[in-house]
């Protein structure tokens, strides 16, 4: 089986528009989770908090079982929905966008969803513009990175000002085009 491991600048509302594509058939479902609660993105939707779709930090859940429980630990989630598509969506503000990242489990036991989450995979790269440079803040010292995937909306806010960092660490920051 394949596990998925994808890192890519991506606005949040571009993601969830991205997300909702595939779950148009009846054996897929979205999820939002943050702070550990789960929701279905349409009762989300609905919720005093949903200007996270606006901010970022929070994880899209694609499934192919219906989640039952609203609050659960990221290890009792793991361990219960081993075959799901995560979707990290990295923080925004208006200066910084933080990377995102899609990813399976390396627990995953099902081939045929695996199977399905490889199409969502490369439809999300399909989508995605790709090269730059990382900038090593310490020193200034820049390198090529020919892996750095982006939307061409954050080519645009980038174009505008806005500074793209990893999701972990402060060190570096990244350039957009080569």
């Amino acid at each position: 089986m394949s596990e998925i491991n994808y890192q890519c600048f991506i606005l949040p509302i571009e993601a969830i528009q991205f997300c909702l594509r595939f779950i148009a058939d009846e054996e897929t479902y979205l999820y939002v989770m943050k702070n550990d609660n789960i929701m279905d993105i349409k009762e989300y939707e609905d919720s005093n908090d949903n200007d996270v779709f606006i901010k970022g930090g929070f994880t899209l859940v694609l499934s192919s079982q219906i989640i039952e429980e609203s609050s659960m630990r990221p290890m009792e989630f793991y361990k219960k929905y081993p075959n799901s598509l995560l979707f990290d969506i990295g923080e925004c503000n208006y200066n910084t966008l933080k990377e995102s990242w899609l990813y399976t489990l390396k627990i995953a036991t099902t081939k045929a969803i695996n199977q399905r989450w490889i199409v969502v995979e490369n439809e999300l790269k399909e989508i995605m513009l790709k090269g730059g440079y990382t900038v090593f803040i310490p020193n200034n010292s820049r390198k090529l990175n020919r892996r750095l995937h982006y939307t061409s909306r954050v080519l645009g806010l980038y174009k505008d000002g806005i500074t793209l960092k990893p999701s972990t660490g402060e060190n570096i920051y990244f350039e957009l085009g080569l």
